[in-house]
């Protein structure tokens, strides 16, 4: 039975993460933020229109009203929500935390007032910005994850795609059964009915691995695991204009990759099952991989023990080919920088070969080690998850 413990991020509030389009001269743009924060590797990224928690937009701290909340709260007859779901925050990371991701598309006619810090740009402008690691935060890129791209025929679009994009855009447009989605989410289901999970709250003064002290809140075994530290930030563009708060100092060396192969001439790609400490559901569908290196075999820890086999697909994209797979997107991307220093995650996708002999099917749960954003100081609590 697996069983550890950690610091974790408690905030059940359920905020609103929205990107407001609008049609001009009959081409979609959204309307996006300049936003600084604390834990940016570049400062300052694009975000969502609205970022924000209750806490944030109810002005519990005394700060400025929140640009464009109406458009998400209030649902004036003409505006349309495009996209509207409740996804949770990163399991490792928050406990039982959740955001509202929307896309709510305002009409043509209707004129939008512009601050000086938010733009509007094309999809294809944010897509050229999302190749280049740092330029969008992840808040934003999970919204714009919701986008349905059914419609975009080829036909239709300006430069006829190639290579990669194109095969992606053919695995969009694949018809699949309804059996087939039946199939998948009862392989969902059959997960989450096969593993069990014990969260439970202590202080982090009972967690021996851990040093709780006026300086920081860190693992005994220093620089293989994160680190929380407190920071007084001071800023002209945000609600509030001066604030202390605690962030986390990941350890380096974070990688989270997809594997696909085109199967029956489709591009497909290998998701896991992930048992996440913080999830309200216990398990969600995740990328093939996430780990972090430098805790893969710490003594201990609950993913100590035989290297699952999925990084060794990873090869590529860590410079040592191997035949007929090749990497196809790379990057290093921060997580969230509201609450997380500067420490970014290399991400990929990697492709293999038709005639790979590895089968490329879902596996139930890697046993991935959990390298992960922290929590403010003292008072969190820690989770001892089992299986």
């Amino acid at each position: 039975m697996p069983h550890w413990s950690q610091p974790i991020i408690v905030q059940p509030e359920i905020g609103i993460l929205g990107i407001l389009v609008k049609r001009i001269d009959g081409v979609l743009h959204f309307l996006m933020q300049a936003k600084m924060e604390p834990g940016n590797t570049t400062f300052v990224q694009y975000a969502a229109t609205v970022q924000a928690t209750p806490s944030n937009y109810q002005r519990v701290h005394g700060g400025r009203a929140t640009p464009y909340l109406d458009y998400f709260l209030d649902g004036k007859q003409g505006r349309r929500i495009l996209f509207d779901q409740l996804l949770s925050e990163h399991g490792f990371w928050y406990l039982y935390k959740r955001n509202r991701n929307m896309i709510v598309e305002v009409p043509e006619h209707e004129d939008v007032p512009v601050h000086s810090d938010f733009t509007w740009l094309t999809l294809g402008q944010l897509r050229q910005q999302l190749t280049q690691g740092n330029g969008v935060n992840m808040n934003a890129r999970t919204v714009l994850s919701g986008i349905a791209y059914g419609g975009a025929t080829t036909a239709r679009l300006p430069l006829r795609p190639d290579g990669f994009h194109a095969e992606v855009l053919a695995s969009h447009q694949a018809l699949r059964s309804d059996d087939d989605l039946a199939a998948a989410l009862t392989w969902l289901i059959d997960q989450k009915s096969t593993y069990s999970l014990d969260v439970k709250r202590t202080s982090l003064r009972d967690m021996d691995e851990w040093i709780v002290d006026d300086d920081s809140i860190r693992h005994r075994d220093h620089g293989r695991y994160f680190e929380i530290n407190g920071v007084s930030v001071q800023a002209t563009s945000r609600e509030v204009g001066a604030w202390t708060q605690a962030m986390l100092e990941p350890a380096p060396g974070n990688t989270v990759a997809l594997i696909c192969q085109r199967r029956a001439g489709v591009l497909q790609f290998l998701l896991q099952a992930t048992v996440q400490p913080g999830l309200t559901d216990r398990l969600e569908l995740g990328p093939t991989v996430q780990f972090a290196p430098a805790t893969t075999a710490a003594p201990g820890h609950p993913a100590a023990g035989p290297v699952p086999p999925r990084p060794r697909l990873l090869e590529p994209a860590q410079g040592r080919p191997v035949r007929g797979r090749r990497p196809l997107r790379q990057g290093r991307h921060p997580p969230p920088g509201h609450r997380t220093a500067r420490g970014p995650h290399h991400r990929g996708t990697g492709q293999l070969p038709v005639d790979d002999p590895r089968p490329a099917q879902p596996h139930d749960s890697l046993r991935l080690p959990r390298q992960r954003r922290g929590p403010q100081p003292r008072r969190l609590p820690a989770v001892t998850p089992g299986r």
